[in-house]
């Protein structure tokens, strides 16, 4: 970590890649998604699949 602090290019170097690397919303877009499997598990099971 230190050397990070102490290294300003490459911490705007770090940082840009983390930008370009982003997606919006993502936490809230695998939560929705895992909601959605978790609900299709459950229906599924409910008709005998497994």
């Amino acid at each position: 970590v230190r050397a990070l602090l102490s290294d300003p290019g490459r911490l705007e170097a770090m940082r840009q890649a983390a930008r370009r690397a982003a997606v919006p919303n993502a936490a809230q877009r695998i939560a929705e998604r895992l909601l959605e499997l978790a609900k299709l598990t459950q229906s599924l099971e409910r008709i005998g699949g497994e």
